[in-house]
């Protein structure tokens, strides 16, 4: 069985407990409220009873008639109490129905006695009679209450042994569910440490490299899946061990190939500024050590953003594309051609001074003015500017040579576009 359907049934047998014991006690409680409140009839009826043999021996002794009627009020006040105990067991309703025919009885009595006190005036000055029907009277009252008291504690008694048995019912119940739950709880304890025990040893031997360990586990929990995890583990590890030199080989080529993705401009393929950096130091730094010549080139695409504009910038993709590769069948192998940014592009030229530079510019132009770009479905003619400048003593620095063939750039398209522009002209 897995833990979290142990778990489960735990869980429930503990809140089934809980319940059980909550449930006795608010049910204890009720019947505790329901028998307060029988008890609390019983000594009404008592009370009740009480004034009943006042009443009676008031009237034998002063025969006032509205005495009667009181008597009868009394009577049915007591019928009314012990009507509300009518639910008791059948011993109690019999014996409530004994006390109500007592003082059914009394009262017929009182009734009679009314009738012959008016009938038999002599009867009214015999004091043995009336002494004698006092005692009768209150016999009968005292019987009742009597039976009243009796019935009130064997009502309490009763009560209390069943909330007793519900009890120990309860309390066997609770015990057992206790049993259960601490039983189950050391017999999972107990699998569950042999459990640990073989996967942490089967996790040991693959540390030493046992790449063939298999754990087995003799029932099905939470660690046998763990188990059987660390196993497919182990056997892909078994499969997929490769040598050292493999792994240096994979990973030298994926470092070449890190180092290609992170100087090279993802559209055009050439090299990108970082590169140009780069490259462009070094040229920098050999034409001043050997005192050689290097010139610059700025390249723009005239009119490019209409191009975009006007279809759309997949096309115009595809014409930057077609123009870097015109540039390079434009170069030497020498040369040093690398994306700017955007439509520019920037030509290293070393040992090349500015007369020269303008001279490939220039080609370059040409080659620009005689090809048509595009797809083969729309094609469009594409103009440059390009400015140049070269190493001397006022540029001698890989950003004063940008930035002048930047400004050279900028006077060939205010001068109109497609054309070349050096300090020379």
């Amino acid at each position: 069985m897995k833990l979290v359907t142990r778990l489960k049934i735990l869980s429930l047998l503990s809140l089934v407990s809980l319940l059980m014991v909550l449930g006795y006690l608010v049910v204890t409680n009720f019947i505790f409220l329901e028998l307060q409140n029988k008890q609390q009839t019983m000594h009404r009826v008592n009370l009740l009873l009480s004034e009943l043999s006042v009443n009676a021996d008031l009237y034998l002794e002063i025969r006032d008639t509205s005495l009667l009627k009181a008597q009868d009020d009394l009577n049915d006040q007591i019928k009314m109490e012990l009507a509300s105990l009518s639910e008791l067991s059948p011993y109690f309703s019999l014996n409530l129905q004994s006390i109500v025919h007592m003082l059914d009885s009394n009262y017929s009595l009182l009734q009679q006695l009314s009738r012959s006190f008016k009938a038999m005036p002599d009867v009214n000055n015999s004091a043995d009679i009336v002494s004698h029907l006092k005692t009768r009277l209150s016999g009968t009252y005292i019987l009742a209450q009597n039976d009243a008291n009796i019935l009130s504690d064997e009502l309490w008694n009763s009560q209390l042994g069943m909330i007793q048995r519900w009890g120990g019912t309860l309390a066997l119940l609770v015990m057992l569910t206790i049993a259960i739950v601490v039983f189950s709880h050391l017999n999972f304890a107990n699998r569950f440490r042999a459990s640990v025990s073989l996967v942490l040893n089967g996790l040991s031997a693959i540390k030493d490299g046992n790449l063939k360990t298999i754990i087995s586990m003799n029932q099905k929990n939470e660690l046998s899946d763990i188990a059987e995890g660390v196993n497919d583990m182990a056997r892909n590890l078994n499969s997929l061990t490769i040598s050292k030199s493999e792994l240096e080989a994979q990973i030298s080529a994926r470092t070449i190939e890190l180092q290609v993705q992170t100087r090279t401009d993802a559209l055009t393929g050439i090299h990108n500024r970082r590169s140009l950096n780069r490259v462009g130091e070094r040229e920098l730094n050999m034409a001043r050590r050997y005192d050689q010549n290097l010139s610059v080139l700025m390249i723009d695409l005239d009119h490019f953003k209409m191009v975009n504009d006007t279809y759309g910038h997949t096309f115009g993709d595809r014409v930057l594309i077609q123009a870097t590769e015109l540039i390079s069948t434009q170069l030497r192998d020498s040369d040093f051609l690398a994306r700017y940014g955007g439509e520019e592009f920037t030509v290293l030229l070393p040992h090349t001074d500015e007369t020269a530079a303008l001279e490939i510019a220039e080609r370059i132009r040409l080659a620009f003015e005689q090809k048509m770009f595009g797809d083969g479905e729309q094609e469009v003619r594409q103009t440059i500017s390009v400015g140049i400048s070269d190493l001397t003593d006022t540029c001698f620095t890989l950003g004063d040579l940008i930035v002048q063939a930047d400004k050279q750039l900028y006077e060939a398209k205010r001068l109109g576009r497609n054309r070349c522009y050096s300090t020379s002209l």
